[in-house]
């Protein structure tokens, strides 16, 4: 049974039935498919079980024209993919080439590549999920780019860019209130500086007393100074070189 998630996307669907080796050879010689149920005689598909149960990886990648228009690109991939892989006709993507590309260790993969309506030169990779799908797309990108390498070259798409910006804030660092202090971003014994870099006088130094109980030289603080307990040592900062 055909989940709501592919009924509402038709592109998602029709590769479904590429990876399913639900298909019939077209007149031009592509493969195309099927749009009602026969007696198919292309046998099993590696990976079927995989699609079936736990669904398509789908994956978009984003590119720039070099020295041709989109136009020319697409046509120049048209060729290159023929010779990657089995050719595929899209009928839900009428000005777009693809091929389903058979690898020798990982389940095939359907690539669609097209200009977008931002004007964009699109790669999506569509494979069976599973433990392997993210090294079946590398391969076959890779394959892709090194056949397209004079031709067009890779960019990052804004919402590539606006999820690799979410991630390095994930991973910066948290400050109380008082700022003061790093609050606990879940990652184990990792300290990472709450200052500016060459902005911070950080000297450790002794307040006092040691374990025998005896009294040490206290250090004096310049107006601008204050002490601060870093975790593991008493530091001088200055006060007006935390971060905002």
């Amino acid at each position: 049974m055909i989940s709501k998630k592919y009924k509402r996307n038709p592109i998602l669907l029709e590769a479904r039935h590429f990876l399913l080796n639900q298909v019939e050879m077209a007149d031009n010689g592509h493969l195309v498919a099927l749009k009602e149920w026969k007696m198919r005689s292309w046998g099993a598909a590696d990976g079927a079980q995989k699609v079936r149960t736990l669904g398509i990886k789908a994956k978009n990648y984003y590119y720039d024209p070099v020295h041709i228009n989109n136009t020319k690109a697409v046509y120049e991939a048209g060729k290159i993919m023929n010779s990657i892989g089995r050719m595929v006709d899209f009928e839900t993507k009428k000005d777009s080439v693809a091929s389903l590309v058979k690898l020798y260790i990982f389940y095939p993969t359907v690539l669609l590549f097209f200009e977008n309506e931002d004007k964009e030169l699109q790669l999506t990779i569509f494979t069976p999920r599973s433990i392997t799908s993210g090294l079946a797309v590398f391969f076959s990108r890779r394959k892709f780019e090194k056949e397209m390498d004079e031709l067009i070259e890779r960019n990052l798409d804004k919402k590539e860019k606006s999820k690799k910006e979410k991630d390095n804030e994930e991973e910066e660092d948290e400050i109380d209130p008082d700022g003061l202090q790093v609050a606990d971003t879940g990652e184990k014994n990792k300290k990472k500086s709450l200052f500016k870099k060459n902005q911070v006088v950080y000297v450790p130094y002794d307040f006092g007393s040691d374990d025998s109980g005896d009294s040490g030289d206290e250090t004096e603080l310049a107006d601008d100074e204050e002490e601060y307990w870093d975790g593991s040592n008493w530091v001088i900062v200055k006060k007006d070189e935390f971060d905002d």
